[in-house]
């Protein structure tokens, strides 16, 4: 007798097909897998929608609130000398710096001063020493 020979059969036939079947299935739920790892989520397929080009543009901003301002340190102003303001210079609320002028006086008030200063325009035109008594 002769070296035994291969000869493709039922037998062989039927040992490859659940290789071959195993393969296909796991060439498929790989590929399966690859896919759902690599696709967009639902999350980014809405954000993806909302997304729009970025545009360089001014941007206005109102603020709507409700409340009471408060000053940080609150000054009260009261005159040396008892007397009728004839003219008040400043607004309530207003921002006022060191040696400026607030109001103006009655002239009666500002005989009793010792210092009598005279403004034009926000220029000191006249400035003196007050004639009368100093309370």
């Amino acid at each position: 007798m002769g070296p035994p020979t291969l000869t493709p059969g039922r037998h062989g036939l039927s040992m490859r097909l659940p290789l071959i079947a195993l393969l296909a299935v796991g060439l498929a739920g790989g590929g399966w897998l690859l896919w759902q790892q690599n696709r967009p989520s639902q999350e980014e397929r809405a954000l993806a929608a909302q997304a729009a080009a970025v545009q360089q543009r001014a941007i206005a901003i109102r603020v709507t609130a409700a409340g009471s301002i408060r000053p940080i340190t609150p000054v009260n102003i009261s005159p040396k000398q008892p007397g009728r303001v004839s003219q008040l210079l400043v607004d309530q609320g207003g921002r006022v710096v060191a040696g400026m002028v607030l109001v103006t006086h009655d002239p009666a008030v500002a005989h009793r001063s010792d210092r009598i200063v005279q403004l034009q325009d926000g220029q000191i035109t006249s400035d003196s020493s007050g004639q009368g008594e100093r309370s």
